[in-house]
């Protein structure tokens, strides 16, 4: 996704975090994130800051960093679902209707992701255009 980090280029200022914590111990951590993401032909240079109340001891920087990139791929599939499938829009409101339509929505997503198209909305586009597609993706046989 372009103007994300790739984990595997993820550096963790562990140096500057361990200094922050002699000088503020009663945070507990404070972890800086440096990220390169390569947007068309340039470095985009991204970075993050985290505060928890765990100790050094209970967690090093990079499981902290894992849980913040965690937290952002659930924000992703926040954002896929809001742009692409319109659901800040959706008057289903009542019961179990917006649980069940969010259901089927990330259902859609995770069918659709692997497929190689540029976007959750182009693979909606393309399939849309024939529900055979679908089918086929899913291991059934049309027909």
């Amino acid at each position: 996704m372009p103007g994300h980090a790739e984990p595997g280029r993820t550096k963790l200022a562990g140096n500057a975090a361990q200094k922050a914590n002699r000088t503020l111990p009663q945070i507990g951590k404070l972890l800086a994130e440096a990220a390169a993401a390569a947007e068309r032909e340039e470095v985009a240079h991204q970075t993050s800051s985290a505060v928890t109340s765990l100790a050094a001891s209970q967690a090093a920087p990079a499981q902290v960093a894992g849980w913040i990139r965690g937290h952002w791929g659930i924000e992703a599939i926040h954002h896929i679902r809001d742009v692409t499938c319109a659901e800040d829009a959706s008057q289903i409101r009542t019961g179990n209707g917006p649980q069940v339509t969010a259901t089927l929505r990330n259902l859609g997503i995770a069918i659709l992701k692997p497929t190689g198209h540029g976007s959750i909305a182009a693979a909606c586009r393309y399939h849309a255009r024939d529900a055979t597609r679908t089918l086929t993706i899913l291991g059934l046989s049309p027909g």
